[in-house]
């Protein structure tokens, strides 16, 4: 798996996620899923999510906030032999089309998911600094409730202070770092823990009537 450094360089990551340099499951945020790979497509067609921790939502959620939006380029069927669970893939856009990065959402939980979390995000270097990162997370925490998932992680690289402070400002609840077991491929490349943040989704119903209480 590779990803572009911010001096346009290739490089290979996994697992987590970051500003600038996505590192999330088995799938770089930053690639588009390539036709042809096992359990992909990639045709901006909606699918039923095996394996989901929840259920296909009905309708499609309005990912926007009104100056960005995320569009769907791929989605990935689970496969438990190799560790995957469902994902879903998207750029993120703004309003007038001009993408800024890539971002993606894996579904339920498996053995990694402490380690890799359920959230990949990058943003293309000339556009950093705006908070798209952070604002992307919360958009697909809007899919994660209509999916059903009760809880999300996001995990990042205790010295990646620009993805720390995404998942902060999404509203990311710091859980502390977590010990990457040896057979996790990031113990491979010789990182020993990562940095966890929980998320509690929300539908848009519960967050309406949470604001007529207040």
């Amino acid at each position: 798996m590779r990803g572009r450094t911010g001096d346009g360089k290739i490089r290979r990551f996994d697992f987590m996620a970051c500003e600038g340099m996505g590192k999330s499951g088995t799938e770089d945020p930053m690639k588009k899923p390539e036709a042809g790979e096992p359990g992909m497509k990639h045709d901006g067609t909606e699918r039923t999510e095996s394996g989901a921790a929840g259920r296909t939502p009905d309708r499609k959620p309005e990912l926007r906030d009104g100056e960005m939006h995320l569009r769907l380029k791929g989605t990935r069927e689970a496969c438990p032999e190799r560790e995957e669970l469902p994902a879903r893939y998207f750029d993120i856009c703004l309003e007038d089309g001009t993408r800024v990065g890539n971002c993606e959402l894996r579904i339920g939980r498996n053995g990694r998911t402490a380690v890799s979390g359920n959230i990949g995000f990058g943003v293309y270097p000339p556009w950093r600094g705006h908070h798209y990162a952070a604002r992307a997370v919360r958009l697909l925490l809007r899919l994660a409730a209509e999916m059903g998932m009760q809880e999300v992680l996001v995990t990042c690289d205790p010295g990646n202070r620009a993805s720390a402070r995404s998942c902060e400002l999404a509203g990311g609840i710091p859980m502390g770092p977590a010990e990457i077991p040896p057979e996790h491929p990031l113990y491979w490349e010789g990182k020993r823990q990562v940095l966890v943040y929980r998320f509690h989704p929300e539908k848009p119903e519960q967050r309406e009537d949470a604001g007529s209480t207040a």
